[in-house]
């Protein structure tokens, strides 16, 4: 396996009425894991990942609480996080493992 750049790249998101987007700044680095962290444990929510053209690259509903997936995801073309039908407004938190 190749390694790369070993950090985590977070982004803060605000959700207000259920809905919120966080923007990525493109960088040539490869994720890992991909992480979703809710308000509450108990908060439920869709989660979509789109591209710089909008056209979805990953998207989970109804999910409850944090999300941890093992997903390879190129930093460098995913540009919007998005959180629709969120249970609890506040912050949540994406969080890209790269290695």
């Amino acid at each position: 396996m190749n390694v790369g750049a070993e950090k985590v790249k977070r982004l803060s998101i605000t959700v207000t009425s259920g809905t919120g987007t966080g923007t990525l700044t493109p960088e040539w680095t490869l994720a890992r894991w991909i992480r979703i962290k809710p308000v509450a444990e108990s908060d439920t929510y869709t989660v979509t990942l789109k591209d710089g053209d909008g056209d979805i690259m990953m998207e989970r509903t109804d999910q409850e609480g944090t999300l941890s997936e093992n997903l390879e995801m190129s930093l460098g073309i995913l540009k919007t996080v998005l959180i629709e039908s969120a249970s609890q407004d506040g912050t949540y938190l994406f969080k890209a493992d790269c290695h």
